[in-house]
């Protein structure tokens, strides 16, 4: 992060039809702006540690040695850190515990993003310094679906509020590993399910053993959390039927840029990037960069359809002068990022990247490729996890057999005691599933979503969207005000998976269009012939027991487990087998092959034996201590509870991994319903859902509750 790699590999990073005359030296290059003066930046110049004496009092000066420069003072009270300056007057009070906040409930949105064929959504244009903006990031979209470039964090959840789920952005462009770039990318790739990074090796080095030592998780383990699609510059890759071509920015670590081709468009990322033609000159002069690599960096590709470039905090980036001296033809196409939006000058004829999905750039006359249609309803139906087992020989039948229905706002899509003979993808648009509240308990309405409202948030029916009439609803003795929505469905997400399992399935619940709804339409008979010689219907016909047997609302009670999102949860549906247990019976016995977790239904458990510790054991190098009410770090130990009630997790979760016996047996007292998680289906689900695991490292006691905490 402050002084790049140690060791770099000039050949890994480059096609070899990249000229060797144009190639960075970055060593040499990190090694210029890695000084101060005539001094080597080290750690030890940027960070320095105090201690507290007797009285709870600190004095800091600038210069420590010295004791020259304002001073200001630090008093530690038992919760709070009080900050003085120099006139003792109080400038800040810092708390001594930092306590993550509860998550913020999603808000219902009353519109829908429709991703383009080709364009960019900002999703932050500032710096990482500036406290009103959002750092740089944004979403590349290529043929409707997204790539991330250096999301800052928690951009997912802005995209949800926009209701575009993370299913539809599947990869992350990391330009480089400082942290206003790279943190929000950590975050997306532990999110849900296996994301592709895109990025050089040196700077894929640099991700993993920045984000190991920061997690404690180790980087072989980080490195099976995504999918890795390596770049290197001066090659064309292929994108969704588009062209990413990659270059080394000037930078202080090393940093990539990039140009984006799609239907006889384009686009350019100038990344952090020191864009400044005297600088330039002189590191060639001073033989910091060579002739070719000058005259390239000179050589900045202006004649992009839209250019988005940094004008950052000088020294390590490009200076606003740079870009006032463009032409104005040129200006006309360039959008100024990685900066406050107060320092882009008036009247310099530069115009601000404007965050937000409402503001998204699109370039309208991209043209599409032929093939386009075709591989959106490909990459549809790869994505969802139930099919993942249908092959590349199946592509010619998916394609033949799926035809795409529209809906308008209000449309009903499926309705309540229909019979169903259709099985629905949605590739954009919004729908619910409505049911009357004295009637909403299973059913069809637990389907795989990206978003399952509470109970406590469900939400009456819009007057202006129904279903049916009101003499329908009277005529079944229902009266309108009675509709709820129970679950939204976003793209990505199916329904109607109930009529593939069995003849003259009577639909339980209507599902509406919110918005203008296009979704990929399936056929009974169509579909069983596709599924013909699969484990899919099979593994549809075991999720419905289990969903017959409660297993949603069982996971609902985990506090855990609750937080993964709809298609995580309704993986562990397809994965649990319902076991019953009498009084007495032993559940797993100490030194058996640990074989399986267990998700407590009815009754309850115990261990047989106390465990001989609480505190957490991981393979994956993560030790902390976890109190389970409030499933925070506390650093305190905590009581082992005696008994294990409905919505308890408990597996030996550290012998599952390492294929090790168990430690301790666990009993059931009274009759007894668990939901059972074998070995391989759980190590399964971690691999699919990194996210899952790193629950695991958090919430560990012992091996109780492990990845997931008690209620």
């Amino acid at each position: 992060t402050l002084l790049g790699p140690k060791h770099w590999d000039p050949e890994v990073d480059f096609d070899p039809s990249y000229p060797k005359e144009i190639r960075p030296d970055l060593p040499k290059e990190m090694a210029h702006f890695g000084r101060i003066g005539d001094s080597k930046i080290t750690v030890d110049m940027l960070l320095d540690f105090q201690v507290f004496d007797s009285s709870q009092e600190l004095i800091v000066h600038p210069d420590n040695n010295t004791h020259m420069g304002a001073k200001v003072r630090i008093v530690r009270s038992v919760n709070e850190y009080y900050v003085y300056d120099s006139r003792n007057r109080k400038i800040a009070c810092v708390p001594a515990e930092v306590k993550i906040p509860s998550p913020k409930p999603m808000p219902r949105v009353p519109r829908v993003f429709h991703p383009p064929a080709f364009g960019v959504t900002i999703l932050g244009s500032s710096h990482g310094f500036d406290p009103k903006g959002s750092t740089s990031g944004y979403v590349l979209w290529l043929n409707g679906r997204g790539l991330m470039v250096d999301p800052p964090p928690n951009s997912t959840y802005l995209l949800q509020q926009n209701s575009i789920p993370p299913s539809l952005i599947d990869g992350v462009i990391v330009t480089h590993c400082h942290a206003d770039h790279d943190a929000g990318t950590f975050q997306k790739i532990l999110q849900e399910g296996r994301v592709t990074l895109m990025t050089t090796e040196t700077i894929k080095g640099c991700f993993l053993r920045k984000y190991s030592a920061l997690s404690g998780l180790q980087q072989d383990f980080l490195r099976g959390c995504f999918q890795f699609r390596p770049v290197r510059i001066g090659e064309s890759i292929k994108c969704r039927g588009g062209i990413l071509r990659f270059f080394y920015t000037l930078h202080s670590i090393p940093c990539v840029g990039f140009e984006a081709y799609f239907g006889g468009k384009s686009i350019v990322f100038s990344a952090d990037h020191m864009n400044d033609p005297v600088k330039i000159k002189q590191l060639c002069d001073d033989g910091v960069v060579s002739p070719g690599r000058r005259d390239e960096l000179l050589n900045f590709p202006w004649h992009h359809d839209i250019i988005l470039h940094e004008a950052g905090v000088p020294p390590i980036h490009t200076p606003m002068e740079t870009l006032i001296s463009l032409s104005d033809e040129i200006k006309k196409r360039v959008y100024v990022v990685h900066v406050a939006l107060d320092k882009i000058p008036e009247n310099s004829g530069l115009q601000p990247a404007i965050t937000g999905v409402e503001n998204t750039i699109v370039l309208e006359d991209a043209e599409v490729p032929q093939h386009s249609g075709a591989l959106e309803i490909l990459e549809l139906v790869g994505s969802i996890e139930l099919f993942s087992d249908l092959t590349i020989k199946r592509a010619g039948e998916i394609l033949d057999f799926a035809h795409i229905e529209t809906f308008n706002a209000g449309d009903t899509v499926i309705e309540k005691g229909q019979v169903g003979t259709c099985f629905y993808a949605i590739l954009s648009g919004v729908a619910e599933v409505r049911v009357c509240r004295s009637r909403s308990s299973t059913f069809e309405v637990q389907l795989t979503s990206s978003y399952l409202l509470d109970k406590d948030r469900i939400q009456p029916v819009s007057p202006r969207v129904r279903a049916r009439s009101v003499e329908e609803y009277r005529e079944s003795d229902l009266e309108l005000s009675e509709q709820y929505t129970v679950k939204t469905f976003l793209a990505g997400d199916y329904f109607g998976e109930q009529s593939l399992i069995s003849d003259n399935n009577i639909r339980s619940a209507d599902i509406l269009a919110v918005t203008d709804l296009r979704v990929a339409v399936f056929d009974r008979s169509d579909f069983l012939w596709l599924l013909d010689g699969t484990n899919i219907l099979q593994k549809m016909s075991h999720m419905a027991r289990m969903r017959a047997e409660g297993t949603w609302n069982i996971i609902q009670e985990n506090s855990v487990l609750r937080q993964l999102s709809g298609p995580q949860k309704t993986q562990l549906e397809t994965y649990f087998e319902k076991l019953d247990f009498e009084d007495g019976d032993i559940i797993w016995e100490e030194g058996a092959p640990a074989e399986c977790a267990i998700l407590v239904d009815t009754g309850r458990v115990a261990f047989k034996t106390k465990p001989k510790n609480i505190f957490c054991r991981g393979n994956i190098g993560v030790h902390i201590q976890v109190d389970p009410t409030t499933a925070f770090t506390s650093g305190k130990e905590v009581l082992q509870p005696e008994m294990f009630e409905r919505g308890s997790f408990i597996g030996d979760i550290d012998a599952i991994l390492a294929n090790r016996r168990n430690d301790v047996a666990v009993t059931a007292i009274g009759s007894v319903s668990v939901l059972c998680l074998y070995r391989e289906e759980l190590l399964n689900f971690f691999f699919k859902q990194p996210r899952s695991i790193t629950f695991y490292a958090s919430y560990t006691l012992h091996f109780v509750i492990t990845f997931f905490a008690i209620t």
